[in-house]
């Protein structure tokens, strides 16, 4: 009975094992023009999150805060060399704003939208950014 555990704990934790390394990680985007463009919108992703915590979640607000400066620090690490690719800080700020919009209107719809399936959809949308963002930070 002691052999017959082990094995069925041991075939367990290889199964586990391979699930969780299966799953793709995130990685950084390989361009300095993805790059940029990634942390800007999750730069902004995150400070619509962040404010919307304020509201609804303040405890939640605090990480958001921290998550959202690593990825400025990113964002401002990899800006002298974007400027030399012809990316301006003008459109580097419009795709941050862009996404600041967006991601807010997510969460919006996800908490007052009138119908059930648009609020479905918009919360795991934003819970998709969100998790996307992380995974930039993680990976």
């Amino acid at each position: 009975m002691g052999t017959l555990r082990t094995y069925a704990s041991g075939l367990i934790a290889a199964v586990v094992f391979a699930v969780a390394f299966a799953v793709p990680a995130h990685s950084l985007p390989l361009t300095v023009s993805d790059r940029v463009q990634g942390f800007a919108t999750c730069a902004g992703r995150l400070s619509a999150l962040m404010e919307y915590q304020w509201m609804f979640d303040g405890a939640g607000s605090e990480r958001t805060r921290e998550l959202r400066a690593e990825l400025e620090d990113l964002l401002v690490a990899v800006l002298p060399e974007a400027r030399t690719r012809g990316i301006s800080p003008a459109q580097v700020l419009d795709w941050r704003i862009r996404a600041k919009v967006a991601q807010a209107a997510l969460l919006q719809q996800a908490r007052f939208a009138t119908d059930s399936r648009r609020m479905r959809l918009a919360a795991r949308q934003a819970r998709y950014n969100q998790t996307e963002c992380e995974g930039l930070l993680l990976s």
